[in-house]
């Protein structure tokens, strides 16, 4: 669903995860490597994943 969703009508992801192997689960729902973000399960985490996703789409809004 991922691919198709990204290759028929150009959507991009971001598939986050904490305690768990981010990249082998993204892996296995068809996410890319680079649209991974592994963070800690803490307050602290969580805040710097947000801040994280946030730089993310400001780039891809740029680039586009």
């Amino acid at each position: 669903m991922v691919e198709l969703q990204r290759n028929t009508y150009s959507w991009e992801f971001i598939f986050l995860g904490a305690n768990i192997d981010t990249f082998s689960v993204g892996a296995s729902i068809g996410m890319l490597a680079q649209d991974c973000l592994e963070y800690e399960a803490s307050n602290e985490g969580v805040r710097n994943a947000h801040m994280s996703v946030s730089r993310i789409i400001k780039h891809k809004r740029r680039s586009s």
